[in-house]
């Protein structure tokens, strides 16, 4: 089963790899982002990176906003890469799909 949204990206090898989302609500209000833990893949190019709070996605609740990124030096080599985030309510324990899509890197000119 497909994740609600698809969320595709491009990017280049020159640039260190990170994803900012904020997370609203159908109303635009934000996302109680306080009740859930997040995990985030990314796979592809020899790459396999599952990112968690405690390694990788920081968790602005203020703003419902998620920074992910697998490190400072991570840099995606040309090539297309498949990416998701999913969502666990810490309370019930239910897990949901948010988004999954792919990244497409391209050579940069550094």
């Amino acid at each position: 089963m497909a994740a609600p949204y698809e969320c595709n990206v491009s990017c280049t090898d020159d640039e260190t790899f990170v994803l900012t989302l904020e997370l609203l609500r159908s109303d635009g209000q934000p996302f109680e982002i306080a009740d859930y833990a997040f995990e985030y893949v990314l796979k592809g190019c020899g790459a396999n990176y599952l990112l968690t709070e405690a390694d990788g996605i920081a968790v602005d609740v203020p703003t419902a906003t998620l920074t992910i990124s697998p490190g400072v030096n991570v840099r995606l080599r040309p090539g297309v890469y498949y990416h998701g985030l999913r969502k666990e309510h810490i309370a019930s324990g239910q897990v949901d799909s948010v988004f999954d899509g792919q990244i497409t890197s391209t050579e940069g000119n550094f």
